[in-house]
């Protein structure tokens, strides 16, 4: 996200790197972090965890978490795609409300 202009300010990498360690990516969450950040080249790895039984058998069988392919899109492009959907949607409702109304004798049962 950061290289493509979508951070407001720097990531803390340093702090990161510093954190991932061999005990704490067998027991929480930032194995994910570390691997995809290792594998990609976004973070370094400065203990050497890529060659360890954790990671090891992954990395040799080229397992991957992260699609680059699936990325997440800016909040403009979606902004937009709301915006025209809405309008879309509008001009639709206006367009079932005109045709509703050039039925004169519609009525409704007592019954319904």
């Amino acid at each position: 996200m950061q290289s493509k202009g979508l951070c407001i300010r720097s990531l803390p990498k340093a702090e990161w790197e510093n954190s991932i360690t061999d005990d704490r990516v067998r027991s929480d969450w930032i194995w994910l972090l570390a691997y995809e950040g290792f594998r990609h080249g976004w973070l370094n790895d400065k203990k050497g965890l890529m060659a360890k039984s954790f990671f090891k058998p992954m990395a040799s069988r080229n397992v991957v978490f992260y699609d680059p392919k699936k990325n997440v899109q800016k909040s403009e492009k979606i902004v937009k795609a709301v915006r025209g959907a809405s309008v879309r949607n509008a001009f639709a409702v206006a367009k079932m409300f005109e045709t509703l109304r050039g039925l004169n004798n519609f009525t409704i049962s007592e019954g319904y």
